[in-house]
């Protein structure tokens, strides 16, 4: 395994995606633990795009994991990983290792207010999503972690970007519990998009999800063409 790492200190566009990313997304070992690892994962879909980025910040292995051949829907995954004492210390002092739970105060702190947006990107890049059903009128952005997840981060977001009706649901399951932050109104949707990605494609993270987001906006404004077409004939 790699450990020709030092701790990238240097603030970037790429770096601080990649602290976003590895809130969702990643694993740091638990203090104390002998092996001081940073690990990333992602399917073979994503592989291409992360890999561009994640070599411009460190030095990483790169191991294809083992297959559920009992779930067809199981896509090839890939785990990018080092370990370095230095950097390890880095993440468990801005509470990597307690991120299923907790704000990323620690690390929003550090980051230049700048490149805030660059770290909301790698965190939606990671577990967000953007889904438009234009047959039901229906877009929404949705976040996805653990149940006891703490989303007081993208409430304070929400305020800053003056997003409103941003939403908590929770789920607790046989099996499982989860809970999520979505966002369902056009106006919070184009707000958030408009801060993370700008007014144009960079080439910062997965263009597929960008894709996803004008796919939800194009859809938006044709919905709002045919009402404004419709009040017209009405009027």
């Amino acid at each position: 395994m790699k450990t020709n790492n030092k701790l990238n200190t240097k603030f970037t566009k790429e770096l601080e995606y990649f602290y976003g990313l590895l809130w969702a997304d990643g694993h740091v070992t638990k203090p104390g633990n002998k092996h001081k690892k940073i690990d990333f994962y992602t399917t073979i879909k994503d592989l291409k795009d992360f890999k561009k980025i994640l070599t411009l910040v460190y030095n990483w292995s790169i191991y294809k994991r083992k297959t559920n051949k009992d779930n067809p829907q199981w896509l090839e995954s890939y785990v990018f990983s080092f370990n370095n004492a230095i950097i390890h210390k880095h993440f468990i002092e801005m509470d990597y290792h307690l991120k299923s739970h907790i704000n990323p105060t620690k690390i929003l702190n550090y980051i230049p207010e700048k490149f805030h947006k660059y770290w909301f990107r790698g965190y939606i890049d990671g577990d967000g999503c953007f889904y438009c059903n234009p047959k039901q009128c229906l877009r929404q952005f949705a976040l996805s972690s653990t149940y006891e997840q703490n989303w007081k981060f993208m409430f304070d977001l929400c305020d800053r970007l003056s997003i409103k009706n941003g939403k908590v649901q929770k789920r607790q399951l046989v099996k499982s519990a989860y809970s999520s932050f979505r966002i369902c109104n056009k106006e919070g949707i184009q707000k958030l998009c408009d801060y993370i990605y700008g007014d144009k494609w960079d080439g910062i993270g997965l263009k597929r999800k960008y894709n996803k987001y004008l796919e939800c906006i194009n859809m938006i404004s044709q919905q709002n063409k045919k009402h404004g077409q419709y009040r017209k004939k009405k009027s």
